[in-house]
């Protein structure tokens, strides 16, 4: 593994966390706010949330990509015919990478 890059953080919490699931990682923003998620929830893109259609809704994950992590809830689902993406609010993206970028490929684990 690679001294303090992105391989040593994703292998550190592989052996802490399991195999993660290889994702691609975009995000939702300003044609969003207002609207109710599945959830019910009124998004306004500022919560560390995400849409998925791999995780049960309440789950909490780590998402990783671009060597830095964020913890989301899935409070919300894409279109039925979509897998293997994570569509993670506006806030919780930028903490990834600059929106500029809009598709990462990354992994995630749910921790709860």
């Amino acid at each position: 593994a690679k001294r303090g890059g992105k391989v040593s953080l994703v292998l550190a919490l592989a052996l802490w966390l399991g195999q993660p699931q290889e994702t691609i990682i975009t995000w939702y923003g300003p044609g969003f706010y207002g609207q109710p998620t599945a959830s019910g929830r009124i998004y306004t893109g500022q919560e560390m949330t995400a849409a998925t259609n791999d995780y049960k809704l309440g789950a909490i994950l780590l998402v990783c990509a671009e060597g830095k992590c964020v913890a989301v809830v899935v409070n919300d689902r894409m279109r039925q015919d979509i897998r293997g993406v994570i569509d993670l609010s506006e806030r919780s993206f930028g903490l990834l990478s600059p929106h500029s970028r809009g598709r990462l490929e990354g992994v995630a684990w749910r921790v709860k």
